[in-house]
Order: C-alpha cells, then sequence, then structure tokens
C-alpha cells in the first residue's frame, strides 16, 4: 500500500509540474505572438458607396505547449491620418493548431480622406492594439497586449 501511494503522488506531482510548465511556456509564448506572422491570406474591398471595407483574413497558428488550448484576440485598428478618425474592432476565438480559419472583417464609417486615399491608390497605413487572452483549461489567462504601427 505505501508504494501505491508513493507512485500515485509521484503521478501527481509529474503531472502538475507537466501542466505548470505548459502553462508557463504557453504564457510566454502569447506574450510573442504577432498575429501579423501568422496571417494566410487577407481579401479586403471597397464596398460600391465608399462607406466602408470588407474582408476575411485568414489565420493559421501552431499548437503551444502540450496541452489545447485557446486564444482569444481583441485587434482594434486605427487608419492613420483619417479625419475624422476611421477605426474599427474585431475578434476572434482560436483553438491554436487547428489549421488555417478565415475570419470576416469590416471597417466602416471611413472618412473622406481615406475614401480619396482609396480612390487614388495610395496604401492606408495602419496602426493596431492588439489583446491575446490565452484560455487554457477553460480558464482565461492575464491578456498581453501589444501595439503595432503599420
Amino acid at each position: 500500500m505505501g508504494i501505491a501511494k508513493t507512485v500515485i503522488m509521484a503521478a501527481i506531482l509529474l503531472t502538475a509540474a507537466g501542466v505548470g510548465f505548459d502553462l508557463y511556456q504557453t504564457y510566454n509564448d502569447a506574450i510573442n505572438l504577432n498575429l501579423e506572422d501568422h496571417v494566410t491570406d487577407a481579401d479586403f474591398a471597397l464596398n460600391d458607396d465608399k462607406t466602408e471595407i470588407n474582408g476575411d483574413i485568414g489565420f493559421n497558428i501552431p499548437e503551444m505547449g502540450m496541452f489545447e488550448k485557446k486564444i482569444l484576440a481583441k485587434v482594434h485598428v486605427t487608419v492613420q491620418e483619417s479625419n475624422p478618425t476611421t477605426d474599427g474592432d474585431y475578434s476572434f476565438e482560436y483553438t491554436l493548431g487547428s489549421g488555417e480559419h478565415t475570419y470576416k472583417f469590416s471597417l466602416t464609417d471611413l472618412d473622406p480622406v481615406t475614401v480619396e486615399k482609396i480612390d487614388a491608390g495610395e496604401d492606408l497605413e495602419l496602426n493596431y492594439t492588439t489583446s491575446i487572452t490565452v484560455i487554457y483549461l477553460g480558464i482565461e489567462l492575464a491578456p498581453a497586449t501589444t501595439d503595432m504601427p503599420a
């Protein structure tokens, strides 16, 4: 009976240590996660009345650690030099390592300056603020936030 207790206790401690290491490594990976590195496809178009940009963006983000986990990504986009400011928010939940998934995106209420740039064929300069929350065994960990100028 004593040996069985020792074996069970050792298994529990090893499992707890494995989960702890996996959690630590995953959180560090999430802090350094740059969504732009994992974009597989992006297709955007101006609608006919030039009031919004609609499109699809695809992501393929690899697994992190040993256990299945998800991320909740929130992205705030601002068009630089827009007047008045054109910005928008979108979010998606993704299971890490699940392959490519495509999400819808819309940037509405475009300002005249942004529309003029699009009509002139100029690139839009965008600022992104991303917040990545790891969902580990159903528990949301503290989000990691990153600002990225385009």
